[in-house]
């Protein structure tokens, strides 16, 4: 297989790119894990990068490792596998831009998922996908763009090659915080 068919071939979620929302945490667990989140980096407009390999950020690997996480992944990639990267994503209250919007660059068979740590309600924003960018890169014409939202202890499991970005946090009174995983399978 060439690096052009790898680049076009559906993947593990076919020609939209993503799966459905899927339970991660209860609403509790979730807030608490919000809250461990803002008491480490606090409220602002960022990115942070790999907090699950920061000694002092047990918040981060334990939602990496939820179990109703990882029996997800487990139904798309199989049992062996390991969370390579993570990124804490911080939208501020009233911000006009979204803090990120991109792909991941992760081996084939490798998922992404997007963890709502906080509401992505539609008042708030969510995560704006770009259906099928992941067939032909991420300047494809024909992907429509879609917006997903997220319940705090949802979360989005997508194609690492998926153009996605966090949507901008126009009209809450609240930081919108979201943490993605890149799992990839292990032999």
């Amino acid at each position: 297989m060439t690096l052009l068919e790898l680049d076009t071939a559906p993947g593990l979620f076919g020609v939209s790119g993503f799966g459905p929302n899927v339970t991660w945490a209860t609403l509790d667990e979730a807030a608490r894990l919000a809250g461990r989140a803002m008491h480490a980096y606090g409220p602002n407009h960022r990115v942070h990068h790999d907090p699950h390999t920061r000694p002092d950020q047990g918040w981060a690997r334990a939602a990496i490792n939820a179990s109703q996480l990882r029996a997800a992944v487990t139904e798309v990639i199989g049992p062996a596998f390991t969370a390579i990267r993570t990124r804490l994503v911080v939208s501020a209250p009233r911000t006009l831009d979204p803090p990120v919007g991109y792909g991941f660059d992760a081996p084939p068979g490798s998922v992404v998922a997007w963890l709502a740590l906080t509401s992505a309600a539609p008042s708030l924003g969510g995560i704006a996908v770009a259906d099928g960018s992941h067939l032909g890169g991420t300047g494809c014409p024909a992907c429509a763009p879609r917006v997903l939202y997220a319940d705090p202890g949802n979360a989005v499991l997508m194609d690492p090659r998926l153009t996605h970005a966090w949507s901008a946090n126009y009209f809450g009174s609240l930081p919108q915080i979201a943490l993605t995983a890149v799992y990839v399978p292990t032999p």
